[in-house]
C-alpha cells in the first residue's frame, strides 16, 4: 500500500458524516423554570393521595413548614446579605404559644377548636 492510498483512505474516513443514534424528539412543552414549578406543584398535589396515613400527612406538613422557614432564611442571608435571626424568634414564640394553647384545649380550660391553633400561633408571632 502506497503513501497516497493510505492518505486518501484516511481522508475519506474523516469526511464521512457522523450519525447521531438518538432520534429527534419533540421538546417538553413546559421547559425551564415553569416546567420545574409545574412538576413540583404536581408532586405536592399528589403526595397526600399517595401517602394517606395520618403520620405521613403530618410529616409532609412539617416538611412544608421547614421548607418555608429555610426559604425565608435563604432570602435573608443569601440574597439580602442580612444575617438576622429575628424570624426564628417569631417562629419560636408562635410555637411556644401553640403548644400551650393545645395543652389548654386538651385539659378543657381553653374552649377553642383545634383547627384555630395555627391562627393563634400566627397572632402570637405577629406581636
Amino acid at each position: 500500500m502506497s503513501l497516497e492510498s493510505a492518505t486518501t483512505a484516511a481522508g475519506a474516513a474523516q469526511a464521512a458524516p457522523e450519525v447521531n443514534p438518538v432520534p429527534a424528539m419533540r421538546p417538553w412543552p413546559l421547559r425551564g423554570r415553569a416546567g420545574t414549578w409545574a412538576g413540583f406543584a404536581l408532586i405536592l398535589l399528589l403526595a397526600p393521595l399517595v401517602f394517606s396515613s395520618d403520620l405521613s400527612v403530618s410529616m409532609l406538613s412539617q416538611i412544608g413548614i421547614a421548607i418555608v422557614a429555610c426559604l425565608s432564611f435563604n432570602m435573608l442571608l443569601g440574597q439580602g446579605g442580612m444575617l438576622s435571626f429575628g424570624h426564628a424568634v417569631y417562629t419560636g414564640l408562635a410555637t411556644f404559644v401553640c403548644i400551650h394553647a393545645l395543652l389548654g384545649i386538651a385539659s378543657g380550660a381553653f374552649p377553642v377548636p383545634v383547627s384555630l391553633v395555627p391562627l393563634i400561633g400566627g397572632l402570637a408571632g405577629a406581636r
